[in-house]
């Protein structure tokens, strides 16, 4: 849930834009921008949306190893060396 406590119109950012990017890269807190008072987007600072994006690339990888162990559980999985052979039956290699 995002949280209103850092929230800026959009029209205060445009005058503000350099004390408040200040702020959001010296307290490293996200700044939330509205239009008409409706959430219009999120900024964060260079080192948080770094690492929130190897977060999200990490989440992933787990998923995917998570259901390929599942697969293996379930027998829906092919050893390596048939996956080689319907490759190279494929391309006919």
């Amino acid at each position: 849930m995002i949280s209103f406590k850092n929230s800026h119109s959009l029209t205060d950012f445009q005058r503000n834009s350099r004390s408040l990017l200040d702020q959001v890269n010296s307290e490293k807190s996200p700044l939330i921008l509205t239009v008409s008072g409706k959430i219009q987007g999120v900024l964060v600072d260079p080192s948080t949306y770094e690492e929130m994006t190897r977060q999200v690339e990490e989440l992933r990888l787990l998923k995917a190893i998570e259901a390929g162990e599942k697969a293996f559980r379930d027998g829906k999985s092919t050893s390596a060396l048939e996956t080689v052979q319907e490759i190279l039956r494929e391309y006919e290699i």
